[in-house]
């Protein structure tokens, strides 16, 4: 799962409400990409657009964060510090990270528990 752990610029981040691809339930946390105004969930090395930051509303849309480059995210998948630097692949889910290189998502710092980057 994906979340914001810092912005850089120490700006608020706004939300915004698309409606899923036909087969697509989002979940909090999970990585995602657009296609045809519709999101589906980002995997591989897919670049995500933005991030899912809740349920299903009413009228069908879900809340989203959009991705910047100024935003670091805490991942709860652990790698190590032989990883730092390093652009790994998003998992099948769309949920976290491998420790495969050739994606999108920097790594910056590793923990215990998790690790940190960047999408770029």
């Amino acid at each position: 799962m994906f979340s914001v752990n810092k912005v850089l610029t120490g700006e608020s981040l706004p939300l915004e409400y698309i409606k899923a691809a036909d087969g697509e339930s989002p979940v909090l946390g999970q990585a995602l990409k657009t296609s045809a105004g519709l999101i589906a969930k980002a995997s591989g090395t897919d670049m995500p657009e933005l991030i899912c930051a809740g349920v299903k509303q009413s009228d069908g849309t879900y809340p989203v964060l959009r991705i910047r480059d100024d935003i670091e995210f805490y991942v709860d998948t652990p790698l190590t510090s032989a990883d730092l630097g390093k652009k790994v692949t998003l998992s099948s889910d769309g949920k976290g990270i491998t420790s495969t290189a050739g994606g999108n998502f920097r790594i910056t710092a590793v923990g215990i528990y998790g690790s940190y980057g960047y999408f770029n």
